[in-house]
């Protein structure tokens, strides 16, 4: 297994677990956070747009909403690998980068939902759903040698 690899089976448990208690220990200006990251995220996605701040910005808000710190610095942290495997989850494939932006969306809605409705349950499973994701859509660079490139590269 890669760097990359291990790093989304890190963020699927610890993320996962971040969310569901997101979930139970949110507040309205936690919500009202959540929500201001998702409608950056749709007005990029309008504007044909992707950003690795605002995009990281929703995880880090799911982070904040649980009220442990350990959470927090944990993302931070790991703030530069995760950028790469974003990037890459983005990056030309088979798969249309419209299409792929409208699943994120989808997926981070789903985990927002979730938290709104203090369901820890759901919020962990749609979290570890969008990571598990986000792992499979960047398979495909596992043979390239340098995939990291696209880091290197303005989105």
């Amino acid at each position: 297994m890669n760097t990359r690899a291990y790093c989304f089976e890190y963020r699927i448990g610890v993320e996962g677990e971040a969310a569901a208690a997101a979930a139970l220990h949110r507040t309205e200006l936690d919500i009202a956070r959540l929500e201001a990251a998702m409608i950056e995220l749709e007005t990029l996605h309008s504007a044909s747009q992707f950003s690795f701040e605002a995009d990281f910005e929703f995880h880090l808000s799911v982070a904040r909403a649980t009220h442990n710190s350990y959470f927090l610095s944990t993302l931070e942290a790991m703030r530069l690998t995760i950028r790469s495997g974003m990037l890459l989850a983005i990056a030309p494939s088979s798969l249309m980068l419209e299409t792929k932006g409208k699943a994120i969306r989808q997926q981070h809605l789903a985990v927002f939902r979730a938290i709104l409705r203090r369901d820890d349950v759901g919020a962990r499973q749609m979290m570890r759903e969008h990571l598990s994701r986000c792992r499979q859509s960047t398979r495909h660079w596992d043979d390239v040698e340098d995939p990291v490139e696209f880091d290197r590269q303005h989105y």
